[in-house]
């Protein structure tokens, strides 16, 4: 493993490059380019990540535990299994990313985009999901939630409900009774 370990990497350029178990916490990477890198099991923990460019980098499994990323770009990243967990995201754009099982929780993502991310068995216990663009109930009824969850003013715990039991009733087959039906 690679010890970066508190490097100052700010506004480096760092793009199709094979950075795979790297160890980057606490780090300063504000503005920096990691486009299309891989950084599978790399560790961001309480790194600095204002404005990094992630575009189509694969985060798999990566570690961002309680990192800073304040509009940073994750459109189209591989981050399944990555750890968000009290991460601060305010702004960050993760369109068409794919978060499958990966941990949100208790991360702070006002004004996130997630259109077309993929949020299959994603956690999401506690995270602050205010003002996020292009979330939909389809994708929160796919990912893992608690009632701390502070979800989009817009889309309402009724309609994750309602989705949920429409999905339930279609298991159960056309035409059945079903023990929701009142």
């Amino acid at each position: 493993m690679i010890d970066l370990r508190g490097t100052d990497l700010r506004g480096a350029s760092m793009a199709d490059a094979n950075f795979d178990g790297v160890d980057l916490r606490s780090s300063l990477l504000q503005r920096a380019s990691l486009a299309r890198s891989s950084l599978r099991r790399a560790s961001f923990n309480r790194a600095i990540l204002d404005q990094a460019d992630f575009f189509g980098a694969d985060l798999t499994e990566a570690d961002l535990h309680a990192a800073h990323m304040s509009k940073a770009a994750l459109w189209k990243a591989q981050a399944e299994r990555a750890i968000f967990a009290g991460a601060s995201m305010g702004g960050v754009d993760l369109t068409d990313a794919q978060l499958a099982e990966a941990s949100f929780i208790n991360a702070r993502m006002p004004g996130c985009n997630l259109l077309g991310a993929d949020l299959t068995n994603t956690w999401l216990d506690g995270t602050d999901l205010t003002g996020a663009k292009n979330l939909t109930p389809e994708q929160i009824a796919d990912a893992k939630l608690e009632l701390s969850t502070k979800l989009p003013a817009a889309l309402t715990r009724t309609a994750i409900i309602e989705r949920r039991m429409e999905e339930l009733r279609a298991e159960e087959g056309d035409g059945e009774a079903s023990q929701f039906d009142a």
